[in-house]
């Protein structure tokens, strides 16, 4: 294990990496122009919901839909009128529908233009589930081509849950594998460790390979060992922390698991994050403002707060050296409340529920 980098220079913005000072800061010619356009969309709003009410179901009706959800794909009404316009131009009904070809692609394109507008438009996302739920045909070309529209979505924002939804019934529907979406989330995360989504992917597809699979512990140590690289990496990352704390969890709640195995595998994780805490240390020595300085805390931190979850879920599990964890979680929490002053309380409360001060 090497001393890690923290991450430098990072501009907080607020959500969608938007700064709101540039939105408070409008001039009023900027200003006079959002209202121009604000009445523009109005006024098409409101003479598509005029065509609707009138029953008006024609293909300029659509293109006036497909206008405004350009713009705003966020409106549910427009797309439940538009799909109704589809339906009108079947022979069928409603319930037995299908998208020909032509009339398929049009509906990607112009869904995957509204979502380039707002990636996580409920709606959107929506009527490309709804239209591939009812292709009349090329179905397998255009489920491959939907799990590469999904990567480009998910190139532009990792976090994206919605198209993470969306991919996952995309490759339901493509017959991908859970080790072929396993591998997938691993091709994620090795692109960047803090990919909160991929990891609670990979812990939605874990569940079904470690019950299915030949060997759930071998799986759970794969699992553990992958992240574990991970936190040697990147030891002040805590989406890496979440998914470890998800994996003991499979392991010590999983009653198929003898008592046995769990502990061996706790005793592991243990001299683990002992080794990663001591190479952290180590690497603080060498800085003259020491662990306990505002933002060095952090890259053993992390490594302490799960040293003491394992500890005590050794003890829970009845360990025969229960004596001697219960001293080292007391010493660690001690450690952390130096270094970590800001959750100290948080860190107190712990000691007193274990009944350790």
């Amino acid at each position: 294990a090497s001393c890690a980098g923290t991450q430098k220079g990072r501009i907080w913005r607020s959500m969608h990496n938007v700064s709101k000072a540039s939105w408070r800061n409008r001039s009023e010619e900027e200003l006079a122009k959002l209202q121009e356009k604000s009445k523009l969309y109005r006024r098409l709003e409101s003479t598509i919901f005029d065509l609707r009410d009138k029953g008006t179901f024609t293909s300029a009706a659509k293109d006036l839909t497909a206008q405004l959800l350009r713009v705003n794909p966020d409106n549910y009404s427009v797309w439940n009128y538009r799909r109704q316009i589809l339906f009108a131009s079947g022979e069928t009904a409603p319930e037995s529908w299908k998208a020909p070809p032509d009339v398929a692609q049009e509906e990607l394109v112009m869904s995957a233009e509204a979502l380039k507008r707002q990636p996580k438009s409920y709606p959107a996302w929506y009527h490309r589930k709804w239209i591939l739920d009812r292709l009349e045909s090329g179905r397998e070309r255009t489920l491959q081509s939907e799990l590469q529209l999904c990567a480009r979505f998910l190139d532009r924002d990792e976090r994206n849950f919605h198209c993470w939804k969306y991919r996952r019934y995309v490759a339901h529907l493509a017959g991908v594998t859970p080790e072929e979406n396993y591998e997938y989330t691993e091709d994620r995360l090795n692109a960047n460790f803090s990919n909160y989504s991929a990891f609670h992917e990979r812990s939605r597809i874990l569940a079904s390979l470690a019950e299915y699979g030949e060997d759930k512990i071998s799986t759970l140590q794969q699992e553990l060992d992958f992240v574990q690289q991970i936190t040697v990496t990147a030891p002040d990352d805590q989406s890496a922390w979440w998914y470890y704390r998800f994996l003991l969890a499979a392991v010590t709640d999983d009653a198929d698991i003898p008592i046995e195995e769990k502990l061996r595998l706790l005793r592991q994780e243990v001299g683990r994050l002992n080794e990663l805490v001591e190479v952290e240390l180590e690497c603080n020595e060498d800085d003259p403002s020491n662990v306990a300085a505002a933002g060095n805390g952090e890259n053993v931190k992390w490594a302490l707060v799960m040293l003491a979850h394992v500890l005590t879920l050794r003890i829970e599990l009845g360990e025969s050296e229960a004596a001697s964890s219960s001293q080292r979680v007391k010493e660690v929490y001690h450690s952390l409340i130096e270094i970590d002053a800001d959750h100290q309380r948080y860190y107190q409360s712990r000691l007193r529920s274990l009944g350790m001060e």
